[in-house]
């Protein structure tokens, strides 16, 4: 019950195996906060995947979150509660995070991050719910859905 940055872990486990360069996993979280401006449930999916080399189709040696269906963001631009039409939208405006936007203003503008740690030798993930001046996490439900390698 505090506005201060504050850190939750939403999903931690094995995500990809890596010696398997096709390998993934994809983790759906359907989350919702009372703080002040958001007032519409979000669904994203966190995407953990290789990247490939444009120029001669190779893979890049290592994995890195997209998120799909983020409604807090409208290109590089925070949006408070993005709603629909606008999806679904593939968004990565920081390396491996996502900013969640709303339009309250406790000690600052109500926002929560979800942050995605990746294990490049394990294949081990983190995905955390980073709540700044927020008096409340974002509320979760989630899948997870991995690639048949593992």
């Amino acid at each position: 019950m505090s506005s201060t940055e504050q850190r939750f872990t939403v999903y931690e486990g094995k995500c990809f195996q890596p010696g398997d360069n096709a390998s993934s996993c994809t983790v759906s979280l359907n989350h919702y906060t009372s703080c002040s401006g958001f007032t519409n449930p979000v669904d994203t999916q966190v995407v953990v995947v290789q990247g490939i080399n444009t120029s001669n189709g190779q893979f890049l040696g290592s994995w890195s979150a997209r998120y799909v269906d983020n409604k807090g963001f409208s290109n590089a631009t925070a949006v408070a509660n993005q709603t629909a039409p606008d999806y679904p939208r593939i968004s990565y405006p920081g390396a491996n995070s996502v900013n969640y936007l709303g339009s309250g203003n406790f000690n600052g503008q109500c926002n929560t991050d979800l942050i995605t740690t990746i294990n490049q030798t394990t294949g081990d993930i983190k995905i955390e719910s980073v709540k700044r001046n927020m008096y409340a996490h974002l509320v979760y439900l989630l899948s997870i859905a991995r690639s048949k390698s593992l």
